[in-house]
């Protein structure tokens, strides 16, 4: 009686060794069936998305990063806006949000009442003086 009680309590074990071990190797990252499609990516946390149109769109995020797509989100090019704060340290805000106003015109607002502004679709960003961010410009 010893005998069964020990082999039927090994294959529920066994059973549950194999599950987790199944289980492991399809959540290995690249293993499973989900895959990224768009964006890629980043080597950032990408916060907030915005697109003029069909195809240009500006994606921001942690540590100053600012992402831009002229083909739809297919391809990404990548960036780092930085400043000097008023000790002459320099600062690579967190951003949470990014809004096109015009075509070429865009706004992306961030920690500590950081805000930038492009004028060329979002290639390349200047810091805005603002009641919330006083620095000296």
């Amino acid at each position: 009686m010893n005998k069964s009680f020990l082999q039927i309590g090994k294959r529920p074990l066994l059973s549950l060794l194999l599950l987790l071990f199944v289980v492991t190797t399809f959540a290995q990252v690249g293993q499973g069936s989900i895959k990224f499609s768009n964006p890629k990516p980043m080597g950032f946390t990408s916060m907030y998305a915005s697109f003029a149109d069909n195809t240009n769109g500006i994606c921001v995020g942690n540590v100053g990063a600012i992402g831009k797509t002229t083909d739809a989100g297919a391809t990404w090019q990548y960036g780092v806006f930085s400043y000097l704060d008023v000790t002459g340290m320099e600062v690579r805000p967190t951003f949470a949000d990014v809004h096109y106003v015009t075509s070429t015109v865009a706004y992306a607002v961030g920690t500590s009442g950081a805000m930038a502004k492009s004028l060329d679709g979002g290639v390349n960003w200047t810091l805005v003086k603002n009641p919330l961010y006083n620095v000296n410009l």
